[in-house]
């Protein structure tokens, strides 16, 4: 970094301050070039954080990232390195806050969108994103076409000495006022999430949901410069209760449910509620809304509105102010009538299922209370792309869908990975096949006859290791929605994969024979392909857009689309019929690891 700041200003007035060993002419007088909390990356002139971590504690890499150049220490408790250190209760939140002077609070000068939740924020983002962009190219043209009217009516009106150049001029701006597309506006908007990080039109991978406070600041200020205007973010409940979106302004704070998740971390339910709670509750937040079809949603809106704060409440309940009237569903697409403070309007998205009008109702509550029109959310949505792993559709490798050579199943893989989500996505599978019941109001009206209801579904499903273990039987019942079901191999991380596996199958006890176990996941996904009779349903769950899987300390490549793909390929090949025997496994590439020996913690987060 080149932009040098004193540390004295960085640390002005921060209230979490103790002391520091630091004498308060060199204090007013140590420039700072940048900042770190991993040793590894520690730079000549930074100011490097001690962070204690649930793997390692920063104040131990100390030594190092003084080897490394760093010219002064943050730390919770003195050190013995020769170098100032100034004195924090919380180091994590005083990198949050330092950081976000040290980048000048990025967040003031852009509209953010923060969605949390256990499911549904990948998705509500990607759309919320989808919305503006297009919002903000329908406003683009509008604007480029009333100057090059201007332009226009000036030369017709002969104002000036070239008038005729002026004309050409006008019509060539209305030329590129039309060009102007939803991909251009694309520059306008950032997105920070699970699936990737885009800055305008450059696509980044993610490292976590949300990214640690300090790489958070540095993002946000790129995207600042970059030009960004627009920016929707995840945030999930370790990035709140870890402080990475301390002192940041956001827009708007969606809320989608809340589902068992995480009590590795959170310890239990109502400790998880409180920490989403919290973002709720912060004056930094402008503006608010709320998915109501659930306990906790209830909660959060009574909590808000007894802090003083108001919310736009959202959901398929009678009560929501943004509330779906009427929904049919078909295997392709979704068509819903939402009724809203404003009127009634009428939609169609290529998105399926009830779980997705959900999100599809919080993004609108979202894109509405950042200043966008019902008409462009309607507009938009009505163009949505498909989400990377979200109940995405699947078809043979190199063969076009309505090809007569593809097999006869349709395969979906989606990232559902909580009892709640095999639930909502076994729901969506149902819907489409046409066996839900047929209702108004809240209940979804199945679609005419465009699948068989007739059809079995199956599942390929998994649980991760080092993470919620309690979980674990609880998805095994939600899979036993399906008419068969394979217990295979997720991201085992560092545990045995039979030892997940038994611990998934206590909650699928008295279902023998409706199960099978099978670790390796390629051969359950291609056992589940070959199993399937013709017009059957197969949900691969659990990973959705991930291409890697994690065993032990490695990271394999494998992508449950591609492997999907190529297995529907060789039933196109060979004939889909039932497989009599298990197709050797390709053997996977491995990726590096990043060194866990220099970095300064290790919070393991997942997804949410």
């Amino acid at each position: 970094m080149t932009n040098h700041r004193l540390l004295s200003t960085l640390i002005a007035d921060f209230e979490q301050r103790i002391d520091d060993t630091v004498d308060p002419a060199m204090l007013g007088a140590l420039p700072i070039g940048g900042i770190a909390y991993r040793s590894d990356a520690a730079q000549a002139g930074d100011l490097f954080f001690c962070v204690p971590g649930s793997r390692a504690d920063g104040h131990d890499f100390a030594p190092d990232a003084a080897a490394r150049g760093a010219v002064a220490l943050a730390v919770e408790h003195p050190v013995s390195v020769e170098l100032p250190q100034i004195r924090f209760e919380d180091t994590r939140l005083a990198l949050a806050r330092v950081s976000q002077a040290f980048y000048g609070d990025p967040s003031k000068n852009l509209t953010i969108t923060a969605v949390t939740g256990t499911n549904g924020k990948t998705t509500t983002t990607y759309l919320i994103d989808w919305i503006s962009r297009l919002a903000l190219a329908r406003r683009l043209l509008m604007e480029n076409a009333a100057a090059a009217a201007d332009v226009g009516a000036a030369a017709n009106a002969g104002v000036g000495v070239g008038a005729a150049a002026n004309a050409d001029v006008g019509a060539a701006a209305g030329v590129n006022a039309a060009a102007r597309t939803a991909t251009d506006a694309a520059a306008y908007t950032g997105l920070i999430g699970t699936v990737e990080t885009r800055i305008g039109t450059s696509r980044l991978p993610s490292k976590f949901t949300t990214p640690e406070s300090l790489d958070l600041q540095r993002l946000l200020a790129q995207m600042l410069k970059a030009g960004v205007s627009h920016v929707c973010m995840e945030v999930s409940s370790h990035a709140i209760a870890l402080h990475r979106v301390a002192g940041i302004s956001f827009a708007v704070a969606a809320f989608s449910n809340l589902t068992q998740d995480h009590l590795d971390f959170h310890g239990s339910m109502e400790a998880y509620f409180e920490t989403k709670a919290s973002l709720f509750l912060s004056p930094l937040v402008a503006a608010r809304t709320i998915d109501v079809d659930t306990e906790y949603g209830q909660r959060l809106a009574r909590r808000c509105k007894e802090a003083g704060f108001s919310a736009l409440t959202c959901g398929f309940s009678p009560n929501a102010q943004v509330r779906a009237e009427a929904v049919d569903y078909y295997p392709e697409r979704t068509v819903v009538t939402i009724t809203t403070p404003e009127g009634r309007f009428s939609v169609e998205y290529p998105l399926i299922g009830r779980f997705n009008v959900s999100n599809v109702l919080l993004a609108a509550s979202a894109a509405s209370l950042l200043g966008f029109s019902w008409e462009e959310i309607t507009d938009a949505l009505a163009l949505c792309p498909q989400v990377p792993g979200r109940l995405e559709r699947v078809c043979a490798q190199g063969i076009a869908l309505d090809d007569e050579r593809q097999p006869p199943i349709k395969v979906f893989v989606d990232y559902s990975h909580t009892p709640d989500s095999i639930e909502k996505a076994l729901e969506a599978i149902r819907e489409i096949k046409g066996t839900a019941t047929a209702t108004r109001a809240g209940a979804s009206k199945a679609a005419p006859a465009e699948t068989s209801a007739t059809a079995q579904t199956l599942i390929v499903f998994g649980c991760g290791g080092d993470r919620d273990a309690t979980k674990r039987p609880l998805m095994g019942a939600a899979a036993l929605a399906a008419d068969y079901a394979i217990v295979t191999s997720d991201n085992p991380r560092t545990e045995a994969p039979l030892a997940i596996i038994a611990d998934i199958l206590p909650g699928m006890k008295g279902a023998e024979g409706h199960y099978e176990v099978e670790p390796d996941r390629r051969a359950a996904i291609a056992r589940a392909l070959r199993k399937a009779a013709s017009g059957d349903f197969v949900l691969i769950a659990g990973k959705g857009h991930e291409d890697y899987q994690l065993v032990g300390d490695a990271v394999l490549d494998f992508d449950d689309r591609l492997v999907a793909a190529e297995e529907l390929r060789r039933l196109a090949e060979t004939g889909h019929r039932p497989q009599q025997q298990q197709p050797p496994s390709r053997k996977p590439s491995l990726r590096k690891l990043p060194s866990r020996k220099s970095s300064s913690h290790k919070d393991g987060e997942s997804c949410d």
